[in-house]
């Protein structure tokens, strides 16, 4: 079970820029125009942590 949880704790960042992008395409569908969605820019120069990030 601590496998699980130890995988969980690494996984709340990406879920929470799916969530973030997900919104910003729902709002995209009724209002016309840019959304734009920040992101963690601590991996922004880190290409390993953003591939972490997402996989």
């Amino acid at each position: 079970m601590k496998s699980r949880q130890a995988g969980r704790e690494s996984q709340p960042p990406a879920n929470a820029d799916y969530l973030a992008v997900s919104i910003g395409a729902l709002i995209l569908k009724n209002i016309p125009g840019h959304i734009s969605t920040e992101v963690d820019a601590r991996p922004s120069f880190d290409a390993d942590a953003s591939i972490r990030t997402v996989t």
